[in-house]
């Protein structure tokens, strides 16, 4: 969890590296800290461990734009800075069911959409969205505002207690997977959400974004290529297991990137919840790692504030890289019919919905 330094108070910006359970799909991650202001002259922020996991924290450092003020700045999870000016609305959305999302995703607010839940056979839940595209565009911008569902990191939770006794030699196993691997079981089950784009050759998938979390909303971007979409539509898909998201916010910009002033900021000085000294640990991309094993452990750092260009506005990334693993009192004897099922794509989203359908009939 990431908190920035307002001067008056400790806000909340969100999740770093979420989903990187295993050293092998250890990854780069670009979060906008939103509400960070000067204080004294230095940026600071804090990295804290509130739950039952082990933190590894490889990297920390700023990325910092001065851009004007009609432009929105978003970085992806390549670490390219993209600018917005002119977001577009879709002019249709609907989910799997054919329900309208116009609603839901049109701005940011407190109208979300999470799947529905039916006792039926669909696994994947599908936001169909369409967009009226520019003549003679070529690439588009496509902008979520996203998070993760608590229901995710729960069943994630109970599929690892299914391991009971043997839980430790599973983390031991999956350490020694090749990060392909991992990543092909994670898309196979549904868990970061694809994007597909239609195109004279059919559905194709494009790329995917990373899973941001349950605690905050994260917005996100990716960058398509149009070449082969013809017409005067641009149509996406966006497909994720069911009740994994929980959407806010869905929007595309056909506008070109622009130069903007850019400048990296490196650690200055960084400790840890006793005081001592842990800059050295997270300067660098290398095998030193900043490593929070229990609750409460929290990292203060500082960054110093670089000179901003007068009449524009600035926007403060924090660029992390890590990994972490879950901790977990399992015991008893692993269900192995049950993990072996787990490597057959999507037998982890019909694990999931079916928990959820029982608890339902339970509760009624």
């Amino acid at each position: 969890f990431v908190y920035s330094d307002t001067g008056d108070d400790i806000s909340m910006e969100g999740e770093i590296y979420s989903g990187a359970t295993a050293i092998p799909i250890e990854r780069n991650d670009y979060l906008r800290l939103r509400t960070i202001k000067p204080v004294n002259g230095m940026y600071s922020i804090r990295i804290t461990n509130e739950v039952k996991e082990i933190q590894n924290t490889n990297l920390a450092g700023l990325l910092v734009y001065d851009h004007p003020r009609d432009v929105e700045i978003i970085v992806d999870k390549y670490g390219i800075a993209h600018t917005l000016k002119d977001i577009r609305q879709p002019v249709s959305a609907v989910n799997a069911y054919g329900k309208s999302l116009a609603g839901e995703l049109s701005k940011c607010d407190n109208a979300r959409y999470i799947s529905e839940i039916r006792n039926d056979d669909l696994l994947l839940d599908t936001i169909s969205l369409s967009f009226e595209k520019p003549h003679n565009c070529n690439r588009a911008k496509l902008v979520i505002s996203a998070k993760n569902t608590m229901w995710l990191d729960y069943m994630f939770a109970r599929l690892s207690d299914m391991f009971g006794n043997r839980y430790d030699e599973w983390v031991k196993i999956r350490n020694k997977r090749s990060r392909e691997y991992l990543q092909q079981w994670s898309l196979d089950q549904g868990i970061p959400l694809a994007v597909y784009l239609e195109t004279t050759s059919g559905l194709k998938l494009v790329d995917y974004y990373n899973v941001p979390g349950p605690a905050r909303d994260k917005r996100d971007i990716l960058d398509i290529d149009l070449s082969d979409v013809t017409g005067d539509r641009v149509n996406v898909r966006l497909v994720s297991g069911v009740m994994f998201w929980d959407f806010d916010y869905a929007g595309m910009d056909f506008s070109e990137d622009f130069k903007i002033n850019t400048s990296t900021v490196s650690l200055y000085t960084a400790a840890d919840e006793t005081g001592k000294d842990v800059t050295a640990l997270l300067l660098h991309d290398d095998d030193r790692y900043l490593v929070q094993p229990d609750i409460n452990n929290e990292a203060r750092l500082n960054f110093k504030v670089p000179q901003q260009v007068p009449g524009t506005e600035r926007s403060v990334f924090l660029h992390s890289k890590g990994n972490y693993q879950p901790v977990r009192d399992a015991e008893g004897k692993p269900d192995m019919d049950l993990l072996v099922s787990m490597r057959r794509p999507g037998m982890f989203i019909r694990f999931t919905k079916d928990h959820f359908l029982k608890y339902y009939a339970d509760r009624n």
